[in-house]
């Protein structure tokens, strides 16, 4: 029984490691401490990756916060540029609303 257990728990890992997918609603720094707790599954299962996984340069981590930082930098950014550019547009709608329908005579 404890064999079946083992495996089954092995596939759930593995599972939840290949359907693992960063997305841009979610902080970097999370995505990362939850891809971190999936590779601590795999190896706490004693559970080796085929070698076609691993990458082919090697990446110091220094180099991966770097990097990491500023993919974090350029979402805050497009998401404040994006805020203003929808303030713009609603400026401008507002603008263009109360020309056209409040006109005050003038004569």
């Amino acid at each position: 029984k404890n064999v079946v257990e083992d495996a089954e728990t092995q596939q759930y890992y593995i599972g939840d490691f290949l359907h693992f997918r960063m997305v841009n609603d979610k902080s970097m720094s999370n995505q990362i401490h939850e891809y971190n707790i999936l590779v601590n599954n795999l190896k706490k299962e004693e559970i080796l990756l085929p070698e076609q996984f691993h990458m082919k340069k090697q990446v110091s981590l220094e180099d991966a916060i770097i990097h990491i930082r500023i993919e974090e930098r350029n979402k805050i950014r497009d998401a404040s540029d994006k805020a203003k550019e929808f303030h713009s547009n609603v400026s401008r709608s507002n603008r263009e609303h109360s020309s056209t329908y409040y006109k005050v005579d003038q004569s």
